[in-house]
């Protein structure tokens, strides 16, 4: 999912740059931009796009694209604010429990990837279970776990963490960052 990018431009980039990662969803989006001159997360939030309360109104598809354009939109001025040149995601990958939740993981990565192509910024996929993985190579990891691991590696960032319920998704972009630093640097 790198567009064919070596590793060198990763590691010039890395050098360089903001990193935007993100646990990406639909109805909530995990953001955190990691500064790497600074070792540290410089910004963390949770991008949440709600469905329509006047359902009999609108139609699904204008919805759709109404969500769509609010997370694209802000995920591009995140890009724009913090100068990312590399965008590293946790994607779903399956395992839904109904259609409608598998049209909205679709949606949701292809945001993401029309984000990266229209900004010519390298995209790294990360998977689940590899983000799962730094907490316990198999098994079930509940959510408190990773957001334990991400607090106690990276503290300041932890305080940055949404203070609502949504931090876990907060903490799931957190936690892609390291996975991505574990497995490929």
């Amino acid at each position: 999912c790198a567009h064919g990018v070596s590793y060198a431009v990763f590691r010039l980039v890395r050098l360089q740059s903001a990193i935007l990662c993100l646990d990406v969803a639909f109805a909530n989006t995990g953001v955190a931009v990691f500064a790497p001159w600074r070792g540290a997360f410089v910004h963390v939030e949770v991008v949440s796009t709600e469905p329509s309360r006047h359902k009999a109104q609108v139609y699904a598809v204008d919805d759709y694209h109404r969500r769509s354009t609010e997370l694209f939109s802000r995920l591009d001025t995140i890009m724009d604010r913090f100068q990312c040149r590399l965008i590293v995601a946790e994607l779903p990958t399956g395992g839904s429990k109904s259609s409608k939740a598998s049209a909205m993981m679709a949606m949701a990565s292809a945001i993401v990837f029309c984000l990266s192509i229209s900004r010519k910024v390298p995209l790294v996929c990360m998977r689940p279970s590899q983000t799962k993985a730094l907490v316990r190579p198999k098994g079930e990891v509940t959510k408190a776990e990773v957001q334990d691991l991400v607090r106690v590696a990276y503290p300041h960032g932890a305080s940055l963490w949404p203070k609502n319920a949504s931090r876990e998704h907060a903490a799931d972009a957190m936690a892609c960052w390291m996975a991505y630093k574990k497995d490929r640097l």
